[in-house]
């Protein structure tokens, strides 16, 4: 393993152990032990069943494992009451000693757990920043590599075999399998994009219909504006969209990095992106966009549900799919606007009937995987067990939860959420409950996006989906799970981090006209080339050779 120097060992271990013991990180030690029995006062019964060759239980004696992780929710803390996850321990006799921490500490804490060696025999990879790949994860003896026991875990192994995207995704350059994936059963395309409250738009007498071009963009905007909406189009304090290229991609341009008849092209030094930044620049001054995105913490996250997109402050943005339509009033009751719609629509093209190369890309795995830790003293048995995620069995299980507690299988043959879940007393939401106390959610294993779809109350948020991406075929968009080699990285961050600085400044003062983009644009393009935007192309054009030569 990597030795440290004695001083730097000393500040980590003395950090991570300050961080122990605050409220970011949770020891749920007897998880197993209490949901256990609240699994068996439920009176499920113990398969007998062998599913997909896997013989339960996995190992005559209990054994436990110990799982760090990031876990969210407003209900609970930890898992000691969740009864899936005490289903599960009952059926394979292998107990789970979680170590949880919370989604905003998760990567400075992963990062000293590396840092110290401090490692959990399962662990739920949450950054990169301190492994630099998955190859550097296993030469530094941080994780095992799972090749030499491809016996352990057929039902995975076929699964990540199955397409070439999934063993791509899957493997790392050289050819490591450095962890678990989570697989989804249904590859999940656009699961976000540009929404706009209709109901506002009709309140403001537009009759345009949903907008198709960014012509059509412009008559919503400027109805939502003389209607009195505070931000008729909310946009990242970068002046950017952070999550897709909406808007920009009309232009021929996508953002950061992206792939162009086989060449990585860096988007915000191209001609299309000075008429979007042109774009923008007019908007702003004609009050069609949020006046003070540079300032207001909105934009950035698809998680629209704080007040002011809650409101009727904001009248089109970034939503995910969830938050669709009526959902909110509907599904969440986070409003009491019984009108609220959040409505999908593509993103703008210049000319109805363009087809644009950009957007979201499809996820067929997880981005960061569960390792095995080399302190795990049970690497073969740990890979049965997780292999049993992949199974019909365990996917049932680990989604749904129980059958009979947490949902039932109609007449239909659908699934049914309880009325626990779907009608909680407490009155949360269907999702946090079903995370608190039923499933294992999306961590590993094998995944549906498509598992709440019978509790929203308007299931037709997940048109959404097809919507996003009705116009544009994403051969552009650069694969997310191309990695670079640890000095790769260090060079690419080295350039990187001053080039963004800059762009992002820049963007900021040519959409306020504090720089005029037409006298100063040779010059912010040519600062872009002096900061090293070609060393960071070639990096990523060689991490994306070696990606499709998987």
């Amino acid at each position: 393993k990597r030795f440290l120097t004695f001083a730097l060992a000393i500040v980590m271990i003395l950090s991570l152990a300050a961080a122990c013991g605050n409220e970011t990180t949770t020891t749920a030690s007897t998880a197993a032990t209490t949901a256990t029995t609240a699994a068996t006062e439920s009176g499920t019964e113990q398969s007998t069943d062998t599913p997909d060759g896997i013989n339960l239980p996995i190992v005559d004696e209990p054994i436990t494992l110990t799982v760090w992780q990031s876990f969210n929710n407003d209900i609970v803390s930890d898992l000691s009451e969740n009864q899936g996850i005490a289903e599960l321990a009952r059926r394979t006799n292998i107990n789970l000693d979680f170590y949880l921490v919370t989604s905003t500490a998760a990567s400075e804490q992963f990062n000293l757990l590396v840092a110290s060696q401090t490692y959990y025999d399962l662990m739920k990879v949450v950054n990169l920043n301190s492994l630099g790949s998955g190859d550097a994860a296993v030469d530094s003896e941080f994780c095992i590599a799972l090749n030499d026991y491809e016996q352990y875990f057929p039902n995975y192994l076929e699964l990540i075999n199955s397409s070439e995207k999934l063993y791509r995704d899957t493997r790392t350059d050289s050819g490591l399998m450095w962890g678990f994936h989570t697989i989804l059963k249904e590859p999940e395309g656009a699961f976000q994009g540009l929404t706009y409250r209709k109901d506002l738009a009709e309140e403001a007498g537009y009759t345009g219909g949903d907008p198709v071009t960014i012509a059509d963009w412009e008559e919503l905007l400027t109805a939502y504006r003389d209607y009195g909406i505070e931000s008729p189009l909310s946009i990242a304090p970068t002046g950017l969209f952070t999550y897709d290229s909406s808007f920009m991609s009309a232009y021929g341009v996508g953002k950061d990095f992206y792939i162009k008849d086989g060449e990585v092209t860096y988007g915000y030094n191209q001609e299309g992106f000075k008429e979007y930044l042109k774009m923008m620049r007019q908007w702003y001054q004609d009050k069609l966009i949020d006046q003070q995105f540079d300032t207001r913490n909105t934009g950035t996250s698809v998680d629209t549900t704080d007040a002011y997109y809650l409101g009727d402050d904001a009248g089109a943005y970034i939503s995910i799919f969830s938050y669709n339509r009526n959902a909110m009033y509907a599904s969440y009751r986070w409003t009491d606007k019984e009108s609220y719609w959040r409505q999908p629509v593509p993103a703008p093209v210049l000319n109805e009937g363009d087809e644009l190369h950009l957007g979201v890309e499809t996820t067929y795995a997880g981005t960061y995987p569960m390792v095995i830790s080399t302190d795990n003293q049970y690497p073969e048995i740990t890979c049965q067990f997780l292999d049993y995620l992949y199974t019909d069995e365990g996917f049932m299980l680990i989604n749904y939860g129980i059958e009979g507690v947490s949902y039932t299988i109609g007449e239909d043959g659908k699934i049914h959420a309880s009325e626990d879940i779907t009608d909680n007393p407490q009155g949360f939401d269907f999702s946090h409950v079903k995370q608190a106390y039923h499933t294992w959610f999306n961590v590993v294993g094998l995944y549906t996006y498509l598992q709440s779809e019978e509790d929203f109350a308007d299931p037709l948020v997940y048109e959404g989906y097809e919507i996003w991406a009705s116009n544009t075929d994403g051969a552009w968009l650069y694969p997310a799970k191309a990695s670079l080699t640890t000095e790769e990285s260090a060079r690419y961050t080295a350039a990187f981090n001053d080039i963004n600085t800059y762009v992002t400044e820049n963007v900021v003062k040519f959409i306020f006209g504090y720089a005029d983009i037409d006298a100063e644009w040779d010059n912010y393009v040519k600062t872009i080339e002096d900061l090293g935007i070609q060393e960071c192309i070639d990096i990523k054009q060689a991490s994306y050779d070696r990606y499709m030569a998987r």
